[in-house]
């Protein structure tokens, strides 16, 4: 028998023994050595690691509709404000004016109110003697020169007894009611215009 065969069988166990790698389960990067890494799952635990752009997009989109929306809901409260703002000031306008006009109308018909009362008073004799009365005793004693002024229509309420007692003398310019005593002095009024006078200035402070 020939050694042949035995030398081919022993030279195959000559050869350096190791594994011989397979490009499909390696990782082709740039500078391998060819030799088998100690943590072959590296490589996967990277893939692992490495940011999904779809989630990455997802988000992105999430924080900038959150944001526009935020934006989008502070405009809105803010013009909401300003209407809100602008509304009670017309509110506040309004009520302002409706209280002038209330205040104005209250006192027109005090006023009226006041003139009936008024024509009734102006017209009675014994209280128009009697204002006669009061306007005379306000002068100085010692002013006798008393001049009583009246419409020629009240001259005829007084009696002729008063009308001696008194210098009296018509005067058209005066309305019913309305008397002036005058003297060297001075004088005094009274009657339906002054009355007036004196509510309106009172109803000013209303």
């Amino acid at each position: 028998m020939s050694d042949r065969p035995a030398a081919m069988r022993t030279a195959a166990f000559d050869r350096p023994a190791g594994f011989r790698l397979d490009p499909r389960f390696t990782c082709q990067t740039a500078g391998f050595s060819g030799r088998v890494s100690a943590t072959p799952a590296a490589c996967p635990a990277q893939e692992a690691n490495a940011p999904d752009p779809i989630a990455t997009a997802r988000a992105e989109g999430y924080a900038e509709g959150l944001a526009h929306a935020r934006a989008e809901a502070l405009a809105t409260a803010e013009q909401a404000g300003a209407a809100h703002e602008k509304l009670a000031l017309s509110f506040a306008r309004l009520d302002r004016e409706q209280e002038e006009d209330l205040r104005l109308r209250l006192r027109e018909t005090i006023a009226v109110l006041c003139e009936t009362a008024i024509a009734p008073l102006a017209l009675d004799t014994d209280a128009l003697v009697s204002r006669i009365d009061t306007a005379v005793s306000m002068l100085a004693r010692a002013d006798d020169a008393r001049v009583i002024r009246l419409n020629p229509d009240d001259i005829a309420l007084l009696s002729d007894r008063m009308r001696s007692d008194w210098q009296v003398e018509a005067d058209p310019a005066l309305e019913r009611g309305a008397l002036r005593v005058e003297c060297a002095t001075g004088g005094v009024e009274d009657g339906p215009a002054i009355w007036r006078r004196t509510i309106a200035e009172a109803l000013k402070q209303c």
